[in-house]
């Protein structure tokens, strides 16, 4: 398995447990986009991924066994797998220099920015799915 199939797996798994990049950040000890970074390409040490599996509560082999939904429509998921780790990265960014600037935590900056992705993207789908 490549490791950004295992990275977006990994997020998966993380997104349903509904632990934050900024807990699992802090578990590793490095910024909210470094580990967004190392998770999309699934780029961490043994030790870190060991923290890593443990709070989430699974293993290494039951992340491989994920199937990401909705992949075997899009012709290429490992473009789309790309695309979504550049945006979260992106995103992360954008929220730490938001929330510096309104005073906001940098959690829910990015949880607002998020929403409104989120909103737009689920309209601009609507409009091409017609």
């Amino acid at each position: 398995m490549k490791n950004k199939e295992f990275g977006a797996r990994l997020k998966l798994m993380r997104e349903q447990k509904g632990v934050t990049l900024k807990v699992m950040a802090e578990l590793i000890g490095v910024g909210i986009s470094t580990y967004s970074s190392k998770e999309s390409r699934a780029d961490f040490s043994d030790a870190e991924m060991a923290k890593v599996l443990k709070k989430l509560g699974t293993t290494k082999e039951a992340i491989e066994k994920m199937r990401l939904p909705g992949l075997r429509q899009i012709s290429s998921a490992e473009s789309l797998i790309a695309i979504e780790s550049t945006a979260d990265v992106i995103l992360s960014a954008v929220a730490e220099i938001l929330a510096k600037q309104t005073g906001q935590s940098v959690t829910a900056t990015q949880n607002q920015l998020t929403i409104a992705v989120k909103e737009r993207y689920e309209r601009k789908l609507g409009e091409l799915l017609k």
